[in-house]
């Protein structure tokens, strides 16, 4: 049996549209295997200028402090391992740049890693 259109109400149609769109949505499309996703580019969490990098930068590379495994994690994202030790930021690098003045840090070669200190993962890296 054929309803006509016109006697459906619409908040159904849209009802059947949207879940047909929905469904197609979440729909699994199979990727070939020769093709390789792009790489995902993760913007800091902790929107610094330059000058505040610089500011961090020079001021944290002052304190004396061990640098972390070769191996440590240093992306934005990641968590820290529980063996890289953590350090806070100097009262010098808050007083100039008060938007890390609650974080922590770590070193690992020439470059530092601010950490937020509720997850212990990884808001920006400075080179």
């Amino acid at each position: 049996m054929v309803i006509p259109m016109s006697t459906v109400p619409k908040t159904m149609m849209l009802a059947a549209a949207i879940s047909l769109a929905v469904a197609g949505a979440s729909a699994q499309v199979p990727v070939p295997a020769d093709r390789t996703a792009p790489p995902v580019v993760v913007a800091p969490k902790m929107s610094l200028s330059l000058e505040q990098r610089d500011t961090v930068r020079e001021l944290v590379k002052e304190v004396d402090v061990a640098s972390a495994a070769p191996e440590t994690p240093m992306a934005i994202g990641d968590t820290v391992p529980n063996e890289v030790a953590l350090h806070p930021m100097p009262v010098r690098v808050g007083e100039k740049v008060s938007k890390v003045k609650n974080h922590l840090f770590f070193r690992k070669g020439m470059e530092f890693a601010i950490v937020d200190p509720k997850d212990n993962k990884i808001v920006d890296v400075i080179k």
